[in-house]
């Protein structure tokens, strides 16, 4: 990836019919390089906010999730979608499936400082535990999820919880 950025860059500053040498390939490079390790180390100073959408505070991320049924279209996983219920008492139950496998992960819910948290408590165990935070934006009707370094984590539809959940 660092070296698709990094010839990017190079035809940038040289022109996309022009050809490039080593030098500018390894300037690119520590740039794209850099550029890398600043997103991971500062990622809330990122703008990741998905075109003409709202950015929810966290009183109204705590109110819009409360309760509901979500229908996810995972964007960083591919053809993998969910169905996330979000508990006012902030337990999180999460059904998911892709073209190849399905799964149910339970885990808790919470809002600080203007993003959505969640902690899973199980069927992922290299995730058991794990804080994850990001902004949720509106856009329509749709609610959108951002993962820390600023990518799409999901594009979501919310709907009233039915009776058998």
């Amino acid at each position: 990836m660092l070296l698709y950025i990094a010839m990017h860059q190079a035809r940038a500053n040289h022109g996309a019919n022009k050809l490039f040498d080593r030098e500018d390939i390894m300037k690119s490079s520590a740039y794209a390089l850099f550029s890398s390790l600043l997103a991971a180390m500062f990622p809330n100073s990122i703008s990741a906010q998905p075109e003409n959408s709202i950015r929810l505070s966290t009183a109204e991320i705590q109110q819009t999730f409360s309760n509901v049924r979500d229908t996810a279209q995972v964007q960083d996983s591919a053809a993998t979608t969910a169905t996330n219920l979000w508990y006012e008492d902030g337990r999180l139950i999460n059904h998911w499936s892709n073209d190849s496998a399905s799964g149910t992960v339970t885990g808790q819910w919470y809002t600080e400082n203007g993003q959505r948290c969640v902690v899973i408590h199980s069927r992922i165990p290299e995730a058991i535990g794990e804080k994850r935070c990001g902004p949720v934006y509106r856009r329509g009707t749709d609610y959108i999820s951002v993962n820390a370094d600023g990518s799409i984590h999901g594009i979501h539809l919310l709907s009233p919880m039915e009776p058998a959940d």
